[in-house]
């Protein structure tokens, strides 16, 4: 279990830096602050920025609790508390990931429908 724990671990670490590693070696791009505070951008725009971070982190968090919940289900060993938890963390994550997404989708609705009128 350790074993298994720890690889899972250095795998997501590893994993984790390839987004970064890639930007860096992009040339010809800025390394902009996603939320910096421009005069001449609108509200909206920082807005728009902000529902950015928040999604990816959400996405991230649902992820590791997609895998945290299998890994549960995976090593519960036929025991039907560990199995019928894993099963639950599974289904509060995507349950958890619809809400975020079905809110956004409300949200940019809303706020396309403001912007056009006036």
């Amino acid at each position: 279990m350790k074993k298994t724990i720890f690889f899972f671990l250095i795998l997501f670490i590893f994993f984790s830096f390839v987004p970064v590693i890639q930007i860096v070696s992009a040339e010809g791009t800025a390394l902009n602050d996603p939320l910096s505070l421009d005069p001449n951008n609108p509200v909206n725009d920082l807005a728009g920025r902000i529902i950015k971070v928040v999604l990816s982190f959400v996405g991230i968090i649902t992820l590791i609790m997609i895998i945290y919940g299998g890994l549960v289900w995976m090593t519960s060993g036929g025991a039907e508390e560990k199995i019928k938890k894993g099963k639950g963390i599974l289904v509060w994550a995507i349950l958890g990931l619809i809400v975020v997404l079905g809110s956004y989708v409300l949200v940019n609705f809303f706020i396309t429908s403001i912007t056009k009128v006036t």
